[in-house]
């Protein structure tokens, strides 16, 4: 026996109180997957530090010290970072003591007058160790990937909600971790460990939750809270600034108290019921009727019986396999298209979080703005969306993700930073309106048989992409414009191919079938 939930929604309601309260439920995780991914612009944030300075310095000594003037070379912002003057004798520190030949130390100061702990200065990651910090960020990016796989057969298995209790209890876990030890470089594959399982977790977590949000309403209102569940999770980001900056500035503690909150969510099993989409593919009618009982009086609507809502139809599905989204030829462009664009899109979401949060010299001035924008990008997705179609909004978002981020990699003087800044904003908002839209059209690019698949691959070439994030981001080192050039030449490349390639979905029904599938457009076409 197949019921279709969607017609109980048209007796139940749709979308009403309960699934408001519902939604309000799932915005903390949402919100707390976010904190996890965030965390790190502060938690790692590379405070200035220069060369420890033997014989002069002690355990006690201050970023500025006045004997730097014959100790360490000096720079344009300030005395080196990662070189000091050689010594001819070890034991004093007078200016004849020191020669101008300099060498790379492997001991720093840290200025501590921003934060006063970072994972950076407690595990060396600077100079010739500079790549461990994007290393941590990577695997945290590769925690999500594999989440996403593992999570995704989980939620399937198991059901929605537990898999979202495990994935919080893991957020706990992970951001929890650092607190125990009493770090030291050596200790920094403590950090690696955290990094992977709160990557593990986030993925999971939002996971569920979106699929969740887009799974307790109905047809009418699957676009909107697909697009709306992102702004809780925006507004995570904003409260892991908020926290810093109203004093939790050790890093540790920042962790601690941002992952905490993730033991709220396991009061779910409680309220949270599971998904009746999920209890409809188990069988598990029973507890869908009990649940259905409950949505009724919370929606004010007449109790029904499940049983009479079967739908034969939709019980004969065909299965399908990874080859399926290969053949024929318009099915693999269609494909090859979304999968580079969840690629670029999950990559200049994350590059540019990291990329512009360093731009300007008041870390929580920037790091608010990159964030903050998000959330307007939302809402101007759900207002657009219906009346742009998919097509048009996606290209659009994709070019100007990437001019702007282009644009504003050629302006890396200093005295271009504020235009710089505008543009990789406007970029960001690009971004996150690109993030919202390739979850909805995907869904509506393929046929039944083929579209779990279709957004599972495509979310799996998103993540992969996201490994590559934080080492883009770590190429200003090298030039400073090049990781802008990088993300931005990617997502205007994929603007391109959507409009070149891409079928408009809006008005159109989901494809049933293969055929439905190819003829995506093709009434238009042959109307003009």
């Amino acid at each position: 026996m197949a019921v279709d939930y969607d017609l109980i929604l048209e007796s139940l309601g749709e979308c009403g109180p309960w699934q408001i309260w519902m939604f309000c439920l799932l915005a903390l995780p949402s919100a707390f997957s976010a904190m996890a991914v965030y965390m790190y612009e502060f938690t790692a944030f590379e405070p200035k530090h220069r060369c420890f300075v033997d014989g002069c310095d002690t355990d006690g000594s201050s970023y500025t010290e006045k004997y730097l003037n014959f100790t360490v070379p000096w720079e344009d912002e300030g005395p080196s970072e990662c070189k000091v003057f050689e010594r001819v004798n070890s034991d004093l520190c007078r200016q004849e003591d020191f020669i101008r030949s300099s060498k790379e130390c492997d001991r720093w100061v840290y200025d501590t007058s921003f934060l006063k702990s970072s994972a950076v200065k407690d595990f060396g990651m600077v100079c010739k160790d500079e790549w461990k910090k994007s290393l941590a960020q990577t695997l945290y990016m590769a925690g999500m990937t594999l989440g996403s796989l593992l999570f995704g057969w989980m939620g399937d298995r198991f059901g929605r909600k537990a898999t979202l209790l495990l994935n919080s209890l893991i957020l706990v876990i992970g951001g929890c971790l650092p607190i125990f030890f009493n770090m030291t470089p050596d200790l920094y594959f403590i950090l690696c460990i955290s990094r992977l399982l709160s990557g593990l977790g986030h993925a999971g977590s939002f996971m569920m939750t979106f699929s969740l949000a887009l799974e307790y309403v109905g047809p009418k209102f699957r676009v909107l809270f697909g697009i709306i569940i992102e702004t809780p999770f925006a507004s995570g980001g904003l409260l892991v600034g908020l926290v810093s900056y109203l004093g939790v500035r050790e890093w540790k503690t920042l962790s601690l108290v941002l992952s905490l909150p993730n033991i709220i969510v396991l009061t779910y099993w409680w309220l949270l019921p599971e998904s009746p989409r999920w209890l409809i593919a188990t069988g598990r009618l029973d507890q869908l009727q009990t649940d259905v009982n409950k949505v009724a009086k919370v929606n004010k609507k007449n109790p029904i019986k499940v049983y009479d809502f079967d739908n034969q139809v939709k019980a004969e599905q065909k299965s399908a396999s990874f080859r399926d989204l290969l053949r024929p030829r318009p099915i693999l462009v269609r494909s090859l298209v979304m999968f580079f664009n969840w690629a670029v899109t999950n990559m200049c979401f994350y590059g540019l979080t990291s990329t512009v949060s360093v731009l300007l010299e008041d870390i929580y001035l920037n790091y608010t703005l990159v964030i903050l924008v998000e959330i307007p990008s939302h809402f101007f997705c759900a207002f657009l969306l219906p009346r742009w179609g998919r097509r048009g909004l996606l290209g659009f978002s994709q070019l100007l993700a990437g001019l702007t981020c282009i644009a504003a990699g050629l302006l890396y003087q200093d005295s271009m930073r504020i235009p710089q800044v505008v543009l990789a904003l406007f970029g960001k908002f690009g971004a996150s309106c690109s993030f919202a839209i390739v979850f909805v059209y995907t869904a509506e690019l393929f046929p039944t048989e083929i579209r779990n698949r279709a957004v599972g691959a495509s979310s799996t070439c998103a993540r992969l992409a996201g490994i590559l994030a934080p080492q883009i981001a770590a190429l200003s080192t090298f030039w400073s414009p090049l990781p802008l050039l990088i993300l931005g030449g990617g997502a205007a490349i994929g603007g391109v191919l959507v409009f070149l390639m891409l079928p408009e979905t809006l008005g159109e029904r989901l494809p049933e079938t293969m055929e439905d599938a190819i003829n995506l457009g093709a009434k238009k076409k042959t109307l003009k």
